[in-house]
């Protein structure tokens, strides 16, 4: 069940990203650059956190289709999205969407006026990989949710707009999945701290939990393996972007040098060149990189906005070349 996982990552909030076979996105939001990879985006609600226009069309293909509750689909063509990309979808009925089979399961809230089920909004059980995952939207711990049946399973846990922690680890213990992933926290609602009290609160319920938060050094890796040797997993994905050494560090090893985060990043230029058949692709996913990486280079704010505007290959590497180039100082401990 990890090989699965690894093909995950949460950009913040409820903004998920699967890079298998094919790319899915659910509810992309605060995108970092554009790497319009995704081949399937699945829209939970229509509020600004969930369904970002600007942020769907910057992780879109030209081809891609945008998988939505019916009731958002006025909100999507208002926002410019051609009817043709759309897939509108219904709470409790299953759809296939480019050979990825899938049921709209509804979402709403109990005893909270913050998402009526009179909206007929929904979260999302997606077979990948064989696996049946749940992305369980803005959602409270009800009847609907708890019929799920899942592998993996992605549950709010900031309260106020959705369950408490206490409450989400309620549902995951009556889900039973082989693994349950804390969203929803630490960016727009809830604080950072709630996924510990997610996971603190799951021994009751005997499943594995995988962690997902910000953990970028080798005292926040170590520390959350001693407090919580329980999980099955720790989302380490921004932290391994912003340091590539982070587990060569975490087992006593050097931090990375600036030889060799050169080496790094032009070995996965040129990969994703390679790959995607054209340096302006490589360059939409390098931006993705440098959004953590550059803040290691004191004083390379001015380089920031060239590096971000860069579309093609010559002016991405005409930036990171004067990035590397300039006395700046690198430090492989900051963040």
């Amino acid at each position: 069940m990890d090989d699965i996982l690894s093909r995950f990552s949460i950009n913040c909030h409820s903004s998920i990203r699967y890079a298998g076979a094919m790319t899915v996105w659910f509810d992309p939001f605060r995108v970092a650059d554009a790497p319009c990879d995704a081949d399937v985006i699945f829209v939970t609600h229509d509020h600004y956190d969930h369904f970002s226009p600007e942020d769907i069309r910057r992780v879109m293909k030209p081809d891609a289709v945008l998988v939505l509750p019916e009731t958002c689909v006025a909100a999507a063509l208002r926002a410019g999205f051609a009817s043709a990309q759309l897939l509108p979808v219904r709470p409790g009925e299953a759809y296939t969407v480019k050979d990825l089979p899938f049921t709209a399961v509804p979402a709403y809230n109990l005893g909270k006026p913050f998402h009526p089920r009179g909206n007929r909004w929904v979260g999302y059980v997606v077979t990948l990989e064989g696996r049946r995952v749940y992305v369980a939207g803005d959602t409270d711990d009800t009847p609907d949710a708890r019929s799920v049946s899942c592998d993996v399973a992605f549950l709010p846990v900031g309260g106020t707009y959705t369950m408490t922690a206490a409450q989400a680890a309620g549902l995951a213990a009556a889900l039973r999945p082989q693994i349950a992933v804390p969203t929803h926290y630490g960016c727009i609602v809830g604080e950072r701290t709630d996924g510990a009290a997610f996971a603190a609160a799951l021994p009751q319920c005997k499943l594995p939990v995988c962690y997902n938060g910000d953990v970028t050094t080798p005292e926040a890796l170590h520390a959350l393996e001693a407090e919580f040797p329980q999980l099955s997993g720790i989302m380490v994905g921004r932290g391994l972007i912003a340091d590539p050494a982070l587990f060569r560090r975490a087992r006593g090893g050097a931090p990375a040098s600036r030889e060799e985060l050169r080496g790094y990043c032009d070995d996965l230029y040129h990969g994703y060149t390679e790959a995607f058949g054209a340096a302006s692709c490589a360059v939409s996913r390098m931006k993705a990189h440098w959004f953590y990486l550059i803040h290691r280079f004191e004083g390379a704010d001015p380089l920031e906005k060239p590096l971000r505007k860069a579309r093609e290959g010559w002016e991405y590497e005409t930036v990171v070349n004067q990035i590397f180039t300039r006395q700046l100082k690198y430090s492989s401990l900051r963040f």
